[in-house]
């Protein structure tokens, strides 16, 4: 299991050391350059429902060569989290919460009573 997170962890530093503009570049090398290392940051405007009101949240993912070092929600840093290809799956306060870096897309659900879906920006 551990191999394998290293393994994900490792595609998604390939994307988040590639990030250009608001798009996305793969880096070629195995390990990105240092100056490449460190944090990517996105703002996301998550509309909520049945609420119907929308909120901005951050995300902030630290990475190194080895891979994800840390991810944050709103400044919070949560105890634990999954990656999928390129998504993060994590949980604050009992909010799943889904980030997709690639396709820049947050969703989450609230214990099945509010659910959110948005757009997210570098």
């Amino acid at each position: 299991m551990k191999n394998f997170r290293v393994a994900v962890s490792k595609k998604l530093t390939l994307v988040f050391a590639g990030v250009v503009g608001f798009g996305f570049a793969l880096v070629h090398a195995q390990n990105p350059p240092v100056s490449e290392l460190g944090s990517v940051s996105w703002t996301c405007q998550a509309f909520y429902l049945p609420a119907r009101n929308i909120w901005n949240r951050t995300v902030t993912i630290d990475y190194d060569a080895k891979g994800i070092m840390a991810v944050a929600i709103d400044g919070v840093a949560v105890h634990q989290f999954s990656l999928v290809d390129t998504s993060v799956l994590t949980a604050i306060d009992g909010e799943r919460i889904e980030f997709d870096a690639a396709g820049q897309t947050w969703t989450s659900d609230l214990r099945g009573v509010v659910s959110s879906q948005g757009r997210c920006e570098r």
